[in-house]
């Protein structure tokens, strides 16, 4: 999957029920975007603001497409406006809506 900002990736969900080119949305809770190390699937991203809350910090920042997102950080980060961040996306943290709104769904995993 290509997002409009730029970043491609791969989502281990079933697809069966979208169209080429259909609308979609991607889902990911602010807990689950942290920094990004060499090799991550990586997502482009401006500082906005930051709020340092002691054990955690939120950090709020826009997409290269527009797109504000919240990340939380555990413990302080001290990210600048302005500032060019590079963040981790997880496939298995990241949740793919249709255009309805409806969650496609994961296929299942065998038990070992």
């Amino acid at each position: 999957m290509l997002l409009d900002a730029g970043t491609r990736i791969n989502l281990p969900l079933s697809g069966a029920s979208l169209s080429v080119g259909g609308a979609v949305t991607l889902g990911i809770r602010p807990e689950h975007l942290n920094l990004a190390r060499t090799g991550d699937c990586t997502l482009q991203v401006t500082a906005d603001v930051s709020e340092r809350l002691g054990s955690d910090t939120f950090c709020h920042v826009l997409t290269t497409s527009g797109e504000a997102l919240t990340m939380r950080v555990r413990g302080d980060l001290a990210s600048r406006y302005g500032e060019a961040l590079s963040l981790h996306l997880d496939a298995e943290h990241c949740h793919l809506f249709d255009a309805d709104g409806v969650a496609l769904t994961r296929p299942l995993r065998a038990a070992a």
